[in-house]
């Protein structure tokens, strides 16, 4: 997809939102753009675990991400006229991280393997959308866009607290 009319309206300003709302170009890849958008969640949630961050860092984080979100996607659809293209992936690299919480609170002793079990997870949640994730993408503007992630990483985060409990992970 190209907006070459954004980009000459919105000038430079239109090129970074664009860059940054794509996960820094992931999201323009054709197939599977959120799977490969996820990919950056899965990078922050792996930084957060290495460096140690607690409950505040993890939500401090996840907090950060929902309001840059939120902005970006607000901005994105000002430039180039248009909600929440598949190219679109900072709620996808956003929401990621909630999944992880229940493996990272306390720490996993398996972490990596939750990372991989977490992304199966967010990604089943995300494309089946099953309800009410899928109303959720009716929400207004930027809200609209992230909130169906956001509870996509809040299901998948119920699953990860299953396997936690049951100390499977």
């Amino acid at each position: 997809m190209d907006y070459p009319a954004a980009q000459k309206t919105g000038g430079a300003a239109a090129v970074i939102v664009r860059f940054v709302a794509t996960g820094f170009g992931i999201g323009r890849i054709r197939n599977a753009p959120g799977t490969w958008g996820t990919l950056w969640g899965v990078l922050i949630s792996w930084l957060l675990f290495e460096a140690g961050a607690g409950w505040f860092g993890w939500i401090s984080t996840i907090v950060a991400l929902h309001v840059a979100g939120l902005l970006v996607c607000r901005l994105y659809a000002q430039y180039f006229h248009t909600k929440d293209p598949g190219e679109l992936v900072v709620d996808e690299i956003a929401a990621f991280p909630i999944t992880m919480l229940p493996a990272a609170m306390p720490p996993s002793s398996s972490f990596t393997v939750a990372l991989m079990i977490g992304f199966v997870f967010f990604r089943i949640f995300d494309i089946a959308k099953p309800p009410p994730i899928k109303q959720l993408e009716q929400l207004p503007g930027p809200l609209g866009v992230m909130a169906d992630d956001t509870l996509a990483g809040m299901c998948s985060a119920a699953c990860m607290w299953c396997l936690v409990w049951g100390k499977w992970l």
